[in-house]
């Protein structure tokens, strides 16, 4: 599953892998321009032997602008523009009408202007054969301004596929040519590596930096090793291509929980997504600052809910339409838009890291993105007057503080440690700003994943310098979360100090 940032950048999905990999697939075709007819049933209509019937530019946008092969169906349908003309062109993601054939496949429908219609560009056969779980989305990977196809999904060998497309333009012609510039199947993550282009491609319209795609999978010779291998586009070449690998230890809290929680069931995955997640990118990976965007799953109503302000748009599903899990992703597939309920959607949900969640619902671009989690604590304090004041804290608190009451909490955002006698307890922390207050909540989590305590503090944090060092202070209060703000809790504080040696850069504790 991509993520945005990352593919947003999240915990990998770790496990032991088969990969395979190639350059572009026979199975691909470039087409001769060809006419069509508009609405036809594939899998019940005749085709007449005239070549003259076209399809308008202004047909319903979301029909088939081309006809596909008579053993397919239209499955998902995406209109954008690949190319440099004004014109968006038309994918088509088609699965077969016999359910034991698992070959899906790609259509691309280019229009042509001067005859006024659009004609099949190009097909090809694609590796995932459940479009439930496959995912299709467009991004200027390359950095020409033109969109590269990015197509995701399993195969029958269960395995994740990423298969990237690009059109190329003809030499001394307004046609293009498309070609599969990335293909693979893992047993393991794929992450594309998004950064800022700034302004002289975003403005100015020059060519960026391309972004890169990485593949991080277990090694089978060490458990606790990942190889992790990185892809860059080649220019000259037309693809990508491998530019390195390395092994990675894993060290990671995250990494080793997410393992053992992946291994559970559809229900765990409800049971975990309960409560409400605040949107922090949209589908595009940029960022959102407050948390005006709420998702929310109550199983035992089977329903999930989106808000922003006063808008709100409900889905509900029911016992024949309950979500299918399969590794960190849970489909919801056919539920019900509770305002228009002749409308079903499907929703996907990818549960990256134990504080993100990438959501996306096909045919609604709306609520899609990255999501964090929002304890019931934190929501009980989002009132109408209260929500735009709740931001997430520009402070960064890293490394070992110590008390002198044998207590210390190792920071390693998102994950920490804490140590207290002979116990010691891990999960994830979150700090927040809210009415000037800053609120660090604490969540502990157990070795599925699953969370055991959350705990609330009023944090206060201060910094002092001399010649030779830098004391950083944290102190602790308990509290409980109002409407505006923290209620400190009666009792006594924490008192947390982090020493740095300055001409030595190194770090000590009382």
């Amino acid at each position: 599953m991509i993520k945005n940032g990352t593919f947003p950048a999240a915990a990998a999905l770790l496990m032991s892998l088969l990969i395979s990999c190639g350059s572009p697939q026979s199975d691909e075709e470039n087409i001769t321009p060809q006419t069509i007819i508009p609405g036809l049933a594939n899998d019940s209509e005749q085709i007449p032997d005239s070549d003259n019937t076209i399809v308008p530019a202004d047909s319903i946008i979301n029909s088939l602008q081309i006809l596909i092969d008579r053993e397919y169906r239209d499955y998902d349908i995406l209109n954008i523009n690949l190319d440099e003309d004004e014109t968006e062109e038309q994918i088509i993601l088609a699965s077969p009408l016999n359910e034991d054939k698992n070959v899906f496949r790609i259509y691309i429908a280019d229009f042509d202007e001067k005859k006024d219609e659009y004609y099949e560009l190009y097909r090809s056969d694609i590796g995932t054969y459940n479009l439930n779980i496959a995912s299709i989305e467009c991004d200027d990977l390359t950095g020409d301004h033109l969109n590269e196809i990015i197509i995701t999904g399993i195969d029958t060998k269960d395995q994740q596929i990423l298969e990237v497309f690009k059109l190329f333009p003809e030499k001394d012609s307004q046609s293009y040519t498309v070609k599969k510039v990335f293909n693979q199947a893992v047993d393991g993550d794929f992450e594309i590596i998004r950064m800022d282009r700034g302004n002289d491609y975003k403005i100015d319209g020059l060519t960026g930096e391309s972004f890169g795609l990485e593949v991080q999978k277990k090694n089978p010779d060490d458990e606790k090793n990942l190889i992790v291998e990185r892809f860059k586009w080649n220019a000259e070449k037309k693809y990508y291509e491998l530019s390195n690998s390395e092994k990675v230890r894993i060290s990671s809290l995250s990494n080793e929980n997410l393992l053992n929680f992946y291994r559970g069931t559809s229900e765990d995955y409800l049971d975990f997504l309960k409560g409400p997640w605040f949107k922090t990118k949209d589908l595009n990976g940029n960022a959102t600052h407050n948390m005006n965007e709420i998702f929310q799953i109550i199983p035992e109503e089977k329903t999930i809910t989106f808000y922003s302000g006063d808008i709100q748009e409900s889905f509900t599903w029911n016992e024949n339409t309950e979500p299918v899990k399969y590794r960190q992703i849970l489909s919801f597939f056919s539920v019900r838009n509770n305002f228009l309920t002749s409308m079903s959607f499907s929703i996907s949900i990818s549960i990256d890291s134990f504080e993100t969640i990438q959501v996306k619902i096909r045919g609604n671009q709306r609520w899609g993105g990255t999501y964090s989690q929002l304890t019931e604590n934190l929501q009980k304090a989002l009132t109408d007057n209260s929500r735009e004041n709740l931001l997430l804290s520009e402070m960064k608190v890293k490394g070992l503080y110590k008390t002198n009451l044998n207590t210390e909490i190792l920071f390693d955002s998102p994950e920490y440690i804490l140590k207290e006698d002979d116990k010691e307890t891990r999960g994830i922390f979150t700090i927040f700003d809210l009415e000037g207050q800053q609120i660090l909540e604490m969540k502990e989590l157990s070795s599925n994943g699953l969370t055991r305590d959350i705990k609330t503090y009023l944090m206060e944090y201060s910094e002092s310098a001399d010649d030779l060092r830098i004391i950083r202070t944290i102190t602790l209060k308990k509290g409980v979360l109002r409407a505006r703000g923290i209620a400190p809790e009666s009792g006594s504080e924490l008192h947390f100090e982090q020493i740095e040696k300055v001409d030595q850069e190194t770090t000590e504790n009382p």
